[in-house]
């Protein structure tokens, strides 16, 4: 689903226009105060509901 809210809302009236949704998949490894964020960047070309669909095979506790 397309994201909407009130920073989107700020970016249209700032005068960006909108080009494409992407999200990013990947894995976040904590040490310490220390964030390492490994993940690739994925273009969204269709939209499936996320009942129906589940790519990474995770649920959402990420078991």
């Amino acid at each position: 689903m397309p994201v909407t809210g009130p920073i989107v809302s700020f970016l249209y009236d700032l005068g960006f226009d909108y080009e494409s949704t992407f999200v990013a998949e990947g894995q976040e490894f904590i040490r310490g105060r220390v964030k390492v964020l490994v993940y690739t960047v994925n273009e969204i070309t269709s939209f499936q509901s996320i009942a129906t669909s589940n790519a990474m095979g995770f649920g959402f506790d990420g078991q």
